[in-house]
Order: C-alpha cells, then sequence, then structure tokens
C-alpha cells in the first residue's frame, strides 16, 4: 500500500519533528512554523480538533507531502520510508 500524499496524522509537533531525520534520511531542515520543509520535500502543517478519547486529547495535523526534483520512484521511496517511521500500531 501507498502511503498518501495528503492524510491527517495523529502526532504531535514536538514528536514529528523528533522523528523526522530518521523518517526522511536528512538532519537539515528547516522549520517555519506551519512548513517544514528539506532538501527536495516540504511538509505543510495544519491543526486540525484534537482527537478526544475520554480526558485524552491527541494532536492531529492535516499534513500534505510536496517535492520538488524528484522522480516518481524516488517519491515513492521517501514516502514507503517516511510511512515506515510514523505508522503507530500498523496505520
Amino acid at each position: 500500500m501507498k502511503f498518501p500524499l495528503i492524510y491527517v496524522a495523529t502526532i504531535s509537533r514536538e514528536d514529528l519533528l523528533r522523528l523526522l531525520p530518521a523518517a526522511t534520511g536528512e538532519a537539515d531542515f528547516r522549520d517555519t512554523g506551519d512548513l517544514i520543509a528539506g532538501r527536495h520535500w516540504r511538509l505543510r502543517l495544519t491543526p486540525v480538533e484534537p482527537l478526544v478519547i475520554g480526558s485524552l486529547q491527541l494532536h492531529r495535523y492535516h499534513v500534505e507531502h510536496e517535492f520538488s526534483g524528484l522522480s516518481e520512484q524516488e517519491i515513492d521511496a521517501f514516502m514507503t520510508r517516511f510511512g515506515q517511521h510514523l505508522q503507530r500500531g500498523g496505520g
């Protein structure tokens, strides 16, 4: 199954930033608030209503991946790696 380019992620911003180096293979990226960018990729994050389960509230973001200068095969490989590092509990 291909990892989608647009989805809602249940993750805190801090956890996402912590996982990005392993998920992208890049330790250096720019974080400008709603946009996080590496060499050939960008993530646009838009907060959505938290997931509430009883007294538990989980952060959620609408995530859009954008790419420049990569082939379709390179994008597929990036998204496979990204998905493997960010999916929890089988996705």
